[in-house]
């Protein structure tokens, strides 16, 4: 037991104990052997240690050494590979340009570099610091092909004569509409408008009539008896702009905060010469329904001569916005909106037009689904309307603000200006009220050609004086 505790209290490092060994007699012989043993291993340690301090010594001389050498047999290792693997993507794309087609091979290519620029571009837009580089990244959307025609839009310059037309027809005298006719269809129109001469057999029916609001609707050709209608609006103000009423259409940062139905309201992407956009928009549903979820490119135009603003929306794809699961993808979408107003774009007053078609992918009763047009058609247009009213009102706080920030940049710089006026000022009238002492005149113009100093100035009491008079006279000697 005694012997088994010396052993313990040796492999802690109690040196000290080694003197006491002698007096245990059975132990003595195991205890020296177990201390040659330890010291053989230190010492074998501490050769090993000083090889392998002395071999990284050595090596991390070597790379200081030959670091140049070492960094290009890197970059011409790394040359190599990357020329090994250009040369057979090369082949590669040779054999299949051969195999496929030119054509084909283009469009693939096209393809992937699009997907993978479409990644990067999803990848930093969900970074807000990273917004400038995503935005930097070049654009999906083909606008040469996709760009809605300027001759498509201004077809509808006249489409608010077709809609006083139309208020005739349905509800007597265009000026002041009355009540709906009894008749619930109107007769076949021949107004002078795309939307309205182009399908006779498909007349527009007065559908809600409150004030100057006024909806109708009809059926659309391809979904016969589904439950399915095109919309037209038609409505007035006059304590708004037009500018203004179409800016709330186009502004999504403020739509998110007068639209509560908009959950994602995104610009994927602009073409600011044809005032164009895509944009991506999901829409809240109640619950148990899906969301809808939109992509639609828009373009607007303002006519100043014939003083009327068309804007249309219809449904394209874009890469950056792919089906996503638990949406509902509306795949048929399209609004046109005409807005003319009553004296100036500027000026408070106007009338409008929007004629609307939207499928969502789901038939509903026809009870359930008139009542929900029916309640949804005013609701929104007075959201717009406050919209409108708010939107204004922030412009002209806007604008009044930075008026008074021009103003009162204007005032501190004529304020600086006047100072430093009245200290040029002062400085003047100090200048004339004490002028700088004339130096002594020392020297007169004589009649032999050369100056010759004179003793007058000259005061033989004040030892300066007398001074300047001498160098004087040395520069006149020397000259």
């Amino acid at each position: 037991m005694n012997c088994g505790r010396l052993c313990g209290q040796l492999l802690i490092g109690h040196r000290g104990l080694a003197q006491g060994l002698t007096v245990y007699g059975p132990c003595r012989v195991q205890v020296q052997s177990l201390l040659r043993e330890a010291s053989v291993q230190t010492r074998l340690f501490r050769t090993d240690f000083r090889r392998h301090e002395s071999l990284l010594a050595r090596l991390r001389k070597g790379f200081q050494q030959h670091a140049v050498g070492i960094s290009r047999a890197c970059a011409r290792q790394v040359e190599y590979v990357m020329a090994l693997r250009i040369r057979r993507a090369q082949q590669a794309g040779l054999f299949y340009f051969h195999l496929c087609g030119g054509a084909y091979l283009r469009d693939f290519v096209t393809r992937i570099f699009s997907r993978i620029l479409l990644r990067l571009r999803a990848s930093l837009r969900h970074s807000p610091n990273n917004l400038l580089l995503s935005a930097s990244v070049m654009p999906f959307f083909r606008w040469n092909e996709e760009r809605i025609p300027s001759d498509f839009m201004m077809r509808y310059s006249k489409e608010l004569e077709a809609v006083a037309c139309l208020r005739g027809h349905t509800c007597g005298q265009p000026g002041n509409p009355g009540k709906p006719n009894d008749k619930k269809r109107s007769p076949s129109l021949t107004c002078p408008s795309h939307f309205h001469d182009d399908r006779p057999e498909d007349p527009w029916e007065l559908f809600i009539h409150q004030g100057n609001l006024l909806v109708w609707r009809r059926e659309v050709p391809n979904h016969r008896g589904e439950g399915l209608f095109e919309y037209k609006v038609y409505g007035s103000y006059d304590d708004i702009t037009a500018v203004d009423f179409l800016a709330v259409h186009v502004d999504t940062e403020f739509r998110r905060e007068w639209d509560a139905s908009a959950v994602i309201l995104d610009v994927l992407e602009t073409d600011e010469e044809s005032n164009s956009e895509v944009v991506y928009w999901e829409m809240q549903w109640p619950r148990m329904m899906s969301n809808r979820d939109y992509v639609y490119k828009r373009r607007y135009i303002i006519d100043e001569d014939q003083k009327v603003i068309v804007f249309v929306n219809q449904n394209t794809e874009h890469e950056a916005a792919p089906v996503r699961a638990g949406k509902q993808r509306v795949t048929e979408y399209w609004s046109i909106i005409v807005i003319k107003p009553l004296s100036d774009l500027d000026k408070p007053g106007l009338e409008f037009s929007m004629t609307y078609f939207d499928n969502p992918g789901l038939v509903f009763p026809s009870a359930f689904a008139s009542w929900a047009t029916a309640t949804g058609f005013p609701d929104y247009l007075n959201k717009l309307h406050m919209a409108t009213l708010k939107f204004a009102d922030r412009r002209m706080k806007e604008e009044e603000a930075a008026a008074a920030r021009k103003a009162a940049e204007a005032a501190e710089a004529a304020a600086r200006e006047d100072k430093r006026r009245k200290e040029e000022e002062e400085r003047r009238k100090l200048d004339t009220s004490h002028p700088h002492p004339s130096p002594p005149e020392t020297w007169e113009v004589f009649v032999g050609g050369g100056p010759v100093l004179s003793s007058t100035a000259c005061d033989p009491t004040n030892p300066n004086e007398q001074l300047n008079y001498l160098l004087n006279k040395l520069m006149l000697l020397g000259t």
